[in-house]
């Protein structure tokens, strides 16, 4: 016996699951979205410590100019261009990879504070490690509203 699928047979099967799994799951929906839109508008990158970084590395004379060895697109959503950077430093060549939305320069500036190997530009985007929290978090409120509404 197969039911017709409606959204009055959809809004059905949400109600009888009751209004406390239905509250958290609004909630834990709700702080998604509101994670997602303050990630895209750039509110929780952790940008002004870069920027004290990259300040600290142009007062210490640690600036260097990066040229371009490889780029190659990947179709992605947001960052689409992939490229690596040649450097020297110190009598050393490093390498370094970029990631960006546009297709980076044949030349680049990078910045370091204390070692020429973990030197960074301004297209690094620098990773997170609270990003999973953004996505963890938000599930653990919902299954504690559910919960305290029970």
């Amino acid at each position: 016996m197969t039911r017709e699928l409606s959204i009055a047979n959809i809004w059905n099967d949400l109600l009888s699951i009751g209004a406390p799994m239905l509250t958290g799951m609004c909630v834990t929906l709700i702080l998604w979205i509101v994670y997602i839109v303050l990630r895209a508008k750039g509110i929780l990158v952790p940008k002004r410590k870069k920027k004290l970084q990259k300040q600290q590395a142009i007062r210490d004379g640690h600036v260097l100019t990066a040229r371009r060895v490889s780029v190659y697109y990947k179709n992605e959503r947001q960052y689409s261009y992939r490229a690596r950077f040649a450097y020297e430093a110190a009598g050393r060549t490093y390498s370094r990879g970029v990631v960006s939305r546009m297709e980076p320069p044949e030349t680049l500036k990078m910045y370091y504070t204390d070692d020429p190997a973990k030197a960074f530009s301004d297209y690094d985007l620098g990773p997170s490690r609270w990003q999973i929290l953004g996505f963890i978090l938000p599930a653990c409120i919902g299954a504690l509203v559910t919960r305290l509404l029970q």
